[in-house]
C-alpha cells in the first residue's frame, strides 16, 4: 500500500482506481487539483467496507462527488443562515442597548455594563480597540454601533453577560418564537 500521508495526486487516483473506483483518471485528477486527494478521501471513506476498507462494488466518482457537492452546499447554506442571525443578533443588542442607554460611548464606562466585572468590561474595550485599528478607524473606541459591528463575534458576549437583566430579556425576547 502506498503511504497515504506523502503521496502524489497521481499516487491517489492510481490506488482509488486499483482499489475499484470506477473513475476517469484524467477528471480524478482535475478534481485533486481542485480539492486535494486528502480532502478527498475523506469522502471516500462511506464508501469502503468497514471490515477490509477497500472500497464497495460499483463505486463511481459520481457518487463521491455527489456527496461533496451536497456536504459543500450544506455547508454554505449554514454559513449564510448564521450569517444572517449573527447580524440580527448584533442589530437587536444595539437597538435595545441604545434605547436603554442613548450615548453612544455610554459602552466605556463599566457602570453602565453593570453585569461585568472591571476585568472583562477592560477585555471589551481591548477587543474594541484591536478592532478599530484593524479596521482603520481613526477612534479607539468609536460609537457603539460602530464597535459592536466591528468586533469579533464571541465579544459581543461580553458586552450581552454585561447588559442589564431587562435589556437582556428584551433582546432575547425579540428572538423568542411561539
Amino acid at each position: 500500500m502506498l503511504n497515504r500521508f506523502h503521496r502524489t495526486n497521481n499516487d491517489a487516483a492510481d490506488e482509488l482506481i486499483a482499489d475499484g473506483l470506477a473513475a476517469d483518471k484524467t477528471t480524478l485528477l482535475d478534481i485533486f487539483a481542485a480539492v486535494d486527494h486528502m480532502r478527498f478521501a475523506a469522502y471516500v471513506l462511506p464508501f469502503r467496507d468497514a471490515a477490509t476498507g477497500q472500497l464497495r462494488s460499483n463505486v463511481s466518482l459520481d457518487d463521491i462527488w455527489n456527496v461533496y457537492s451536497f456536504d459543500r452546499k450544506l455547508r454554505l447554506m449554514s454559513a449564510d443562515a448564521l450569517a444572517r442571525i449573527e447580524v440580527a443578533v448584533r442589530a437587536m443588542i444595539i437597538r435595545h442597548y441604545t434605547d436603554f442607554n442613548p450615548d453612544p460611548f455610554a459602552y466605556t464606562d463599566c457602570g453602565n455594563l453593570p453585569k461585568i466585572s472591571k476585568s472583562a468590561h477592560q477585555s471589551l474595550l481591548d477587543n474594541v480597540e484591536r478592532a478599530a485599528k484593524k479596521n482603520l478607524l481613526s477612534a479607539a473606541l468609536p460609537e457603539l454601533w460602530i464597535a459592536l459591528e466591528i468586533v469579533p463575534f464571541g465579544t459581543l458576549t461580553y458586552f450581552f453577560e454585561g447588559l442589564p437583566t431587562s435589556v437582556q430579556e428584551k433582546i432575547s425576547n425579540t428572538f423568542h418564537t411561539t
